[in-house]
């Protein structure tokens, strides 16, 4: 995964530069389709902005934190972002648990869905057959 570390009016000392590194290996652990990471900090008179962008394959989060001190804006960014990997992966499994379900126990939808898909198949055992004449 790449990491991007950018600031504006803020430069990055290596303690904190290390410490986002380590957050993306944490990150890239609970999605392992990660692209990119990009961090960004602005200072603005007494207080510190944390905007973070985290790419997979599929879905880019976005999180903003403003505090007084760097680290902890830092810190409420990348937990932001974390909350939001943990919600999308318990909406896909969610989403998958309730199609099996209905399938499983013979929803309206899934029996309408059940012979549709055996007109199809009929279809195309018919054509199949006409073919061969």
């Amino acid at each position: 995964m790449k990491v991007n570390i950018s600031g504006r009016s803020y430069e990055f000392r290596d303690d904190i530069q290390h410490y986002i590194q380590k957050r993306a290996k944490k990150l890239s652990r609970h999605t392992p389709n990660s692209l990119s990471l990009s961090v960004t900090m602005k200072r603005q008179k007494n207080s510190y902005t944390a905007l973070v962008n985290h790419t997979t394959k599929r879905k880019i989060f976005h999180a903003n934190a403003v505090s007084n001190h760097p680290t902890s804006a830092l810190n409420q960014a990348m937990e932001k972002i974390e909350s939001q990997i943990r919600r999308n992966k318990g909406r896909k499994k969610t989403i998958f648990k309730d199609v099996r379900y209905q399938i499983k126990y013979g929803s309206t939808n899934s029996k309408r869905l059940r012979r549709e898909i055996l007109k199809y198949s009929q279809s195309l055992d018919e054509q199949g057959k006409q073919k061969k004449d």
